[in-house]
């Protein structure tokens, strides 16, 4: 089939792999509960096939715990910073285990939560976390409104079946098993006393289990030695730590235009479909090109085309890439590694279609599963 760009698409025999891999390993060995994260990838029509491999689904609010309850009756774990009275309701509905950022939350609604027979827990700032201090993703910087701290932890008295079940905590983005157990020993040293109350600790994403240099084994090794001490159930939500690899974004280049370098303008916007491109600090490496966007002198690279959206927004660019020919209009340009944490954040600004998605197996090829158009423009304004 002639591809519509842009367009994201999902590889469902390598993601597969990795659920059969990697993740059903690290399931089977510990014993633990691994929840797909919606935040980071949502696209309905995926669901049913991720969650054949997995435990549930963790929520971050009212709409994504009715989207998780919609497809599994197996857990849903749903966190938020802040609740109101009409969506706890139907959180602690939808949901096994509601976790609260504050005591002041969780003395306001605990009560609606055990009501539908959720179980409750806390969200913990630990102070420790090993991404940069000045970082947008570091839960753990100075102010911020994430958790509790160990100096605001309410009396262990309060912990314990039918009380606070369950600690929550989410300090990693994007790292392996060496950051996991720096992480896992900071825990024990500092809640030992909590944990030997609590039935689960929650230890979020931010995992790259299918990684290739992600080494699996030490990771069971430190979750079985955690649940040898405490009898818990240890709760893991990635997003990226699943569909790493998997995604691929495609664009088209429609016009070459000259200021200083060549500029290839893309039928994508990197502001619209990729947008921790532009805001954060990700980067997604492009098929038979090399990134070379913090490099000084790009004059010595061959075929160097900073590659920019066709939005009106000046800062619109995905990067500077060296390609192995030069680029002609109506190339095809294809960045890896982008299902997590795009998809969720597209946008329509400019009036710029979202991206079509696709999938690609080796039986079928690649199968287009939406296609944007006006009509999906207008429901959305």
């Amino acid at each position: 089939m002639a591809l519509l760009t842009p367009c994201q698409i999902i590889d469902l025999d390598f993601l597969k792999e990795r659920l059969e891999g990697p993740i059903r390993q690290l399931r089977k060995e510990t014993g633990c509960h691994m929840l797909l994260s919606l935040k980071g990838f949502s696209t309905k029509f995926f669901l049913p096939f991720l969650e054949k491999y997995l435990d549930g689904f963790s929520a971050s609010g009212m709409f994504e715990a009715r989207l998780g309850r919609e497809l599994t009756d197996k857990v849903i774990s749903t966190f938020s910073p802040a609740y109101q009275l009409e969506s706890i309701k139907e959180i602690s509905f939808k949901s096994n285990m509601v976790v609260f950022n504050s005591m002041n939350q969780f003395s306001q609604y605990n009560t609606f939560a055990k009501k539908n027979h959720c179980s409750c827990g806390i969200r913990i700032n630990p102070q420790y976390s090993e991404l940069p201090l000045n970082q947008a993703t570091n839960p753990c910087a100075d102010y911020s409104r994430l958790g509790i701290t160990m100096e605001q932890m309410p009396p262990l008295s309060m912990f314990g079946h039918n009380q606070i079940e369950g600690l929550h905590l989410h300090t990693m983005c994007a790292q392996y098993d060496d950051t996991f157990e720096r992480t896992l020993t900071n825990l024990i040293d500092k809640y030992s006393s909590y944990l030997n109350k609590i039935l689960w600790l929650n230890m979020g994403g931010g995992q790259l289990y299918s990684a290739k240099n992600y080494d699996i084994e030490r990771t069971i090794k430190n979750i079985n030695y955690l649940r040898s001490i405490y009898n818990i159930n240890v709760i893991l939500e990635p997003s990226e730590g699943i569909l790493t690899e998997a995604g691929y974004y495609v664009s088209t280049v429609i016009d070459i235009v000259q200021n200083g370098m060549k500029i290839a303008i893309l039928d994508g916007s990197a502001v619209c479909h990729i947008p921790d491109m532009v805001y954060g600090t990700w980067r997604h490496n492009v098929i038979n090109a090399e990134d070379i966007t913090e490099k000084e002198n790009k004059k010595q690279y061959p075929n160097v085309y900073r590659l920019a959206g066709c939005s009106c927004y000046s800062g619109d660019i995905f990067g500077d890439y060296s390609f192995k020919k030069p680029l002609k209009i109506g190339d095809i340009v294809i960045f890896c590694d982008t299902a997590s944490y795009s998809m969720v954040k597209t946008t329509m600004f400019n009036g710029i279609p979202m991206a079509n998605v696709a999938y690609y197996t080796k039986e079928s090829g690649v199968q287009l599963v939406s296609e944007y158009n006006y009509d999906c423009f207008i429901k959305n304004l």
